[in-house]
């Protein structure tokens, strides 16, 4: 039944290179545009049904996990979306017009935007080598994953200890649709998928539980995230709360917008962010950001704009984005 369904799919949309891929034991189909800079790029799912709904045109239904497996809700492409957006700055072609619109909005009044992307993925890929390979931790836990992109988590873990097992977690409709192109684990490691608001850490903690276990050293990433949190949210009590619940010898890996830099630029393209997506972010200071890992032990060298957090030899050409980075152990209690 599913090959018939494919084969009609690949003939009544031509404009799309459909495929069937086997993952670990689970089955995705992967639709591409055959001509680029055309959207939607690239659609992933495990529904043949969503799959041709999405094809037709129809908002795309994202993957929710419940107890009876995989379930839907839609989402509007008409608005900007934060994991979008953010693919518009690191040159992603899935997104749509409103997501481009907000992207320019924002890097016209702050052009340095774009760079800042890009650093946040360099780092991202640089600390889970710094804790894989120096620190041996071999599970993590990714809040605010986004959208699928080249050196993901476990891809980086994986490759230095390919029993690694890693845990995505967001709470994000286009995000969810995509959640399968994340679930491409090595076959000694594991890799999950978790539905869950940072605002809620037990949840986030129970959940990833069924993966991971919580009395080793896990280490949680917090990349570009936490800004999404007002201060009405206790941004500092949501680390502290996952803090709480990891072993010592944990770590929490944290980025975080900045309007230090350039305090009158950031602020017009917070702005003009806030009022493009519903997701509103924050800006903080240095001792803002620092606070937010207050009671952990940093790592060296402590809080620093997020390109010189262990640049290496070659360090970072050009500007180095607004945000700072920095990494926290969980000590044992004394």
């Amino acid at each position: 039944m599913g090959h018939d369904q494919l084969a009609a799919l690949c003939e009544d949309f031509p404009q799309f290179q459909v495929w069937r891929e086997d993952c670990s034991g689970r089955v995705r189909y992967v639709a591409r545009r055959r001509m680029p800079g055309q959207h939607p790029h690239l659609v992933i799912t495990d529904d043949l049904e969503e799959l041709r709904a999405v094809l037709a045109g129809a908002p795309p239904a994202p993957a929710r996990r419940t107890a009876a497996g995989w379930g839907v809700q839609r989402f509007d492409p008409d608005v900007a979306h934060p994991a979008r957006v953010y693919g518009c700055w690191l040159g992603s072609k899935d997104n749509y017009p409103a997501d481009r619109q907000a992207a320019e909005d924002v890097a016209a009044r702050r052009p340095q935007v774009v760079a800042s992307a890009r650093a946040n993925r360099a780092f991202g890929a640089r600390v889970v080598r710094f804790l894989a390979g120096q620190r041996e931790i071999t599970q993590f836990v990714d809040i605010g994953a986004g959208l699928p992109a080249a050196e993901a988590t476990h891809q980086v873990a994986q490759d230095i200890t390919p029993g690694a097992r890693v845990v995505y977690v967001d709470h994000d409709p286009l995000v969810l649709t995509h959640a399968r192109a994340l679930l491409t684990s090595s076959p000694e490691g594991r890799c999950d998928y978790v539905d869950a608001d940072l605002r809620d850490p037990k949840a986030i903690l129970q959940e990833a539980a069924r993966t991971l276990d919580f009395t080793r050293p896990v280490a949680v990433l917090l990349l570009a995230v936490a800004h999404f949190l007002a201060d009405a949210d206790d941004p500092a009590g949501v680390v502290a709360a996952l803090a709480a619940g990891l072993a010592p010898g944990s770590f929490i890996a944290l980025s975080h917008l900045t309007a230090d830099f350039a305090p009158e630029q950031v602020a017009a393209g917070v702005t003009a962010y806030n009022a493009r997506v519903p997701a509103g972010i924050t800006a903080r200071s240095h001792a803002q950001v620092s606070a937010l890992l207050g009671g952990l032990g940093l790592v060296p060298p402590g809080v620093v704009p997020v390109t010189e957090w262990r640049p290496g030899h070659a360090g970072w050409p050009g500007h180095g984005g607004d945000l700072y980075a920095g990494v926290a152990v969980v000590r044992r209690p004394r």
